[in-house]
């Protein structure tokens, strides 16, 4: 004989579930239900803040690595302007003590 029933209905407690087999075996167990939402929501509330901090440290990882080809753009276009200026001062002589022809 199998009998169940909810508990809690005249003011005794918490609702809770609970389910008891009588035919020799004694199995009991009771399930309190606002203890399983609570846990339930505390679990959901840690997976979804375990995802957000995941989602920010992707995006942090994306731009990071946007930050990384910006600036190695932005250093070959500075070695690039340094040979041009280096090759114009190769080009000028400054020093005016000295003869506007070159040694061979």
């Amino acid at each position: 004989m199998v009998s169940c029933w909810l508990r809690g209905m005249s003011g005794e407690g918490a609702r809770s579930y609970t389910g008891k087999i009588t035919d020799g075996d004694t199995l009991s167990f009771r399930v309190n239900l606002r203890w399983m939402f609570n846990s339930a929501f505390l679990l959901l509330s840690i997976f979804g803040a375990a995802y957000s901090i995941k989602q920010k440290i992707d995006d942090t990882a994306r731009r990071v690595e946007e930050l990384e080809q910006r600036v190695a753009d932005l250093k070959s276009i500075h070695d690039t302007e340094m040979k041009e200026i280096e090759a114009w001062y190769k080009e000028i002589n400054l020093n005016p003590f000295s003869k506007k022809s070159k040694r061979k």
